[in-house]
Formats: structure tokens, sequence, C-alpha cells
């Protein structure tokens, strides 16, 4: 926070800081917040805690005799929700991502959702600031080309530590971290963005559509809806990634303005 003195900051956390039982997920995420906001306090710690905005993830393991049950995946997915809502309010050109404090599978699935999250704010950034034009030149990634003088970006940099050192005698860690280091600097561009995104929804042209049960408690849309969903989504990112999308419009309606070409046909 000391180098960075006009950046605002999201301190992901997890549920994990709280202690068992509760009677619902909402105490549990309460009571964590509550945990980092007093160590916020701390002005050893923290010189302006004005400046984080504090959101608490899904977590899973046991801790003694807490047991946190659930899937793993639902920490990435709140990762991505949380890190694209605060990538919207600040609209950054650098995202500075600090994984030395992270342990397990948090900071694998944190580095993972960040970088989705930087990847549809990039996309969704571009069509919104691009209302006025042709709904192909916003979906193309050939036609935009010709429509954006400067291409969007997002430079990223991301920040660990060195191994901590165990006290040879009392097998405790020590309290001083040796080094932080910068073991990624790269920026992601819009055109890699809007193509990675298309890519990965006509991927799921490979699976089979499957009815789950929502892990935050909503209720999934029904079988056939879910297959038309799942077929038109995968029939509209293949065609833009032809460059062959004439209008996103009718993607979860009953139109369908795209000449689908797949293998030259």
């Amino acid at each position: 926070m000391e180098c960075y003195k006009n950046a605002s900051f999201l301190l992901l956390c997890s549920s994990t800081l709280a202690d068992l039982p509760k009677k619902n997920y909402k105490e549990v995420v309460n009571e964590a917040k509550v945990k980092i906001e007093e160590n916020l306090k701390d002005p050893n710690y923290c010189i302006d805690s004005s400046r984080v905005r504090i959101a608490i993830l899904p977590g899973i393991g046991k801790f003694g005799d807490k047991v946190f049950k659930g899937t793993v995946n639902s920490y990435r997915l709140a990762a991505f929700l949380e890190t694209l809502k605060h990538l919207k309010e600040i609209n950054p050109e650098i995202l500075i991502l600090d994984l030395s404090h992270g342990v397990n599978y948090m900071p694998v699935y944190t580095r993972l959702a960040i970088e989705d999250a930087i990847i549809s704010y990039l996309v969704l950034n571009k069509a919104d600031n691009n209302s006025n034009i042709g709904s192909s030149d916003i979906t193309s990634p050939i036609s935009t080309k010709n429509t954006i003088e400067k291409e969007e970006k997002i430079r990223t940099l991301v920040y660990n530590s060195e191994p901590v050192p165990l006290h040879s005698k009392e097998g405790s860690s020590t309290t001083n971290i040796t080094s932080i280091n910068i073991v990624e600097n790269t920026s992601i561009m819009y055109n890699f963005a809007i193509q990675t995104l298309y890519t990965k929804v006509a991927s799921l042209g490979t699976t089979q559509p499957l009815i789950l049960k929502s892990t935050f408690g909503e209720k999934p849309p029904e079988l056939e809806q879910w297959k038309n969903l799942w077929i038109n989504s995968v029939k509209f990112a293949k065609a833009a990634i032809y460059g062959t999308c004439t209008s996103s419009s009718g993607i979860y309606g009953e139109t369908y303005n795209c000449r689908y070409r797949e293998n030259g046909k």
C-alpha cells in the first residue's frame, strides 16, 4: 500500500476464518469479515483501511474440529465475480496481484480467476463504450481491428514471496518475509481477451450439458432451456471466431442472426 499510494484494494479472504458452528453461511461471512476489519484497523498492518474493500469467498478445509464443506471451484467463481465487479468500478490500467499470503488452492485459483475477470472486463467494457457502432464491430475480432485506434489492455503485475524458513527449535514460522518478488509482468490485450472468451465458449461443444445443483442456491434453468442456451452459445462463439457473426441480439431469443460456418462448410 505504501508503494502504490493512489491504488484501491480488493482483499480476497476465505470464509474459513470464521468460527463454527453457525446457523447459516451469511453468519460465517459476517464473522470472517469482522475479523479482517479488526486487523485492518491496526496502523502497523494497514495504513489506510478506507481504501480496502473486503470480499469473503467460500473456502473449504478442515481446521481442528472445524470442517468447511463445499466445492473448490466455488472459491474460483466467487473470486472471479468479485474481481470483475471491482474492475468495473475502478476501470484500471494496471492490476497488481499479491499472492504472498496465499496457501493451498487459493493462490492458484485466485490467479486464474483474476485473468478470467480481466478478459471479461476488457470485452464487456469495449462493448459498453462502442454501443453506437454496429454489433458486428463489437463482436468480431476481425472487424474490431479497423474500428479501434488504440487497443485496450490491462497490465498485470503479480507478486509472490520467497519461502518463509522455519525455526529449527521452535518449529514455528518466522514473522519476517525475506523478499517479495515480481513473478509476472504482462499485458492482456482486448483482441486476445475476446478470442479467449469465444474459444472457451466454443469448447463447450465437446461436452454434454448437465443440470447441476447451484452452489449458491439459485434454481437452475430447465433442461430444455439449458440445452438451447448451450447450443446457441457454442454456435455464436464459433461464428464469431470465424468473423461471420452479424448480430449478437438473438443469442438468448428466438432469432439467431449468425451465418454459422465450421471446417470451411
